[in-house]
């Protein structure tokens, strides 16, 4: 069965979304992708950056460490770290490359790259200003993930 992997909600003031996931790592690559698609046109990214050699593809790369068992933690992290690098660069995400979980006794480990381009008004959507840590969740049912995640715009 297939199924969304990420869908917007509707909100008063900022963006909220949920993203879906089959492990942690896929709710994670999901939710960076919604955050990046509110931010810009990812699908045109994407398209323009197959069609073109000329486009010039940065990477990003994250490592994030949190309690055991702490993947809610993991995640605010995560997306405000890849939101404040990719702000700081100047840089659209686009794609997430590669995500590795790795865990430990008394810590878990994440490693995500990221694929981005120069920041171009032809791709913009909304400035986002971070990630709200009020009223996110991440829950665990049926053998699906999902985070309910509120952006500050």
């Amino acid at each position: 069965m297939r199924f969304k992997k990420f869908e917007y909600q509707s909100h008063t003031a900022d963006v909220e979304f949920l993203a879906y996931g089959r492990s942690f790592e896929k709710v994670l690559g999901n939710s960076i992708l919604a955050m990046a698609n509110t931010i810009a046109n990812t699908r045109r990214i994407n398209a323009d950056a197959r069609k073109w050699d000329s486009i010039k593809v940065y990477h990003i790369k994250l490592t994030e460490r949190s309690e055991k068992g702490s993947y809610l933690d993991l995640l605010w992290y995560v997306l405000q770290d890849a939101l404040s690098i990719a702000d700081y660069r100047g840089l659209f995400i686009f794609r997430v490359s590669s995500i590795e979980m790795h865990n430990g006794k008394t810590k878990d480990n994440v490693r995500v790259e990221l694929d981005a381009v120069k920041k171009q008004d032809k791709y913009s959507y909304i400035e986002v200003k971070g990630v709200s840590k009020y009223n996110m969740s991440l829950k665990f049912a049926d053998g699906v993930y999902k985070a309910d995640i509120v952006i500050d715009v």
